[in-house]
Parts: C-alpha cells; sequence; structure tokens
C-alpha cells in the first residue's frame, strides 16, 4: 500500500508540477505578447505622428506656393487692369471732347 501511495504521490507531484510550469509559461507568453502588443501600437502611433507632421508641412508648403502662384498672378493682371482702365479714361475723355467740339460747331453754325 505504501508503494502505491509513493507512487500515486509522485504522480500528482509530477503532475502538479507539469501544470505549474505550464501556467507559468503561458503567464510568460501572455506578458511578452502584451509587450510585442504595446511596441507596435507605440511604434505605429509614432508612424502616424510623423506622416501627420510630414503631411502637414507639405500641406502648407502647398498652400504657400499656391498663394505665390495666385499673387503673381494677380500682380501680372494689375498692370493689365490699370493699362485698360486709363485706356477707358483716355476714351472717355477723347469722347468728351469730341462731343463738346461738335456743341461749339454747332453752336456757331446756328449764330
Amino acid at each position: 500500500m505504501k508503494k502505491k501511495s509513493k507512487s500515486i504521490d509522485n504522480f500528482w507531484k509530477t503532475a502538479t508540477s507539469a501544470q505549474e510550469k505550464k501556467v507559468a509559461n503561458e503567464i510568460e507568453r501572455s506578458v511578452l505578447l502584451d509587450e510585442l502588443t504595446t511596441s507596435a501600437v507605440h511604434s505605429t502611433l509614432q508612424r502616424d505622428k510623423q506622416e501627420s507632421l510630414v503631411r502637414e508641412k507639405v500641406t502648407r508648403r502647398l498652400e504657400s506656393i499656391d498663394d505665390d502662384r495666385t499673387y503673381k498672378r494677380h500682380r501680372s493682371q494689375s498692370p493689365n487692369i490699370e493699362t485698360d482702365q486709363k485706356e477707358n479714361d483716355s476714351e472717355l475723355i477723347n469722347n468728351e471732347q469730341n462731343l463738346s467740339e461738335k456743341q461749339v460747331e454747332e453752336i456757331c453754325e446756328t449764330v
């Protein structure tokens, strides 16, 4: 009976020890997976932040280029606008002078 009892004791000790090792290995595996996940998430967040910064810089640069082009286009059109306005003003003045001369001629003819 003692032999059976010792072998049963030995069996349970071995089985218990094996289960404890399994549990310890599962805990260690779980901790390592948590660390890996945390590291992956951190790395992804860092990359997203960097991509966001790059995206913002590129966007600002493109907006700046667009603003410069708009300004230059406006500036290049401004002299034309001023010239057109001056031509229109000159034409109006000439028309007024012509009308005045015609009126003077008409008055002179009637007298």
